[in-house]
């Protein structure tokens, strides 16, 4: 498990750098681009929440519908390439920070929804993989070979 959880911490952490590096800098951002990092974004609160709860045995919200929308109190009228980036790369820190202390018990520890938190960081890896491939294709870029892998 050690390598896996080693591999899985590398793609999350690819992901955030990539995306920083590759679109961070776009001067004109499609709309597509903007609403994928959103969804990508709110997914990211909702799964540091629930895996801080797992971790913690302690209940912080009712994490609800995939369509609630997480409240990050940054709400702002005009939303922004760099703010939601932002926003993003906070939140898929917090999972990281909770991770990196985990040894192979808390990998296993059994989430809400049936799932464990291993399992959780692979469908979050794997969402990971397709919005990416979708934002670059967005933002007229070419998809690399791996868009998680930290470099």
């Amino acid at each position: 498990m050690a390598s896996t959880s080693h591999a899985l911490l590398s793609q999350l952490i690819g992901t955030v750098r990539n995306l920083y590096h590759d679109i961070g800098t776009l001067d004109d951002v499609p709309s597509e681009v903007l609403a994928t990092l959103i969804t990508m974004r709110d997914a990211e609160l909702r799964d540091a929440q629930d895996i801080k709860e797992t971790l913690s045995g302690v209940p912080q919200h009712d994490s609800g519908s995939q369509d609630d929308t997480p409240v990050i109190g940054g709400e702002a009228e005009e939303v922004t390439l760099a703010t939601v980036l932002s926003q993003f790369g906070t939140a898929r820190e917090t999972i990281l920070s909770m991770l990196r202390e985990l040894d192979e018990r808390g990998w296993q520890s059994p989430m809400a929804d049936g799932t464990t938190v291993h399992n959780r960081i692979v469908a979050i890896t794997e969402r990971d993989e397709q919005a990416v491939q979708q934002i670059y294709r967005a933002a007229g870029k070419t998809v690399p070979v791996n868009t998680t892998e930290a470099g």
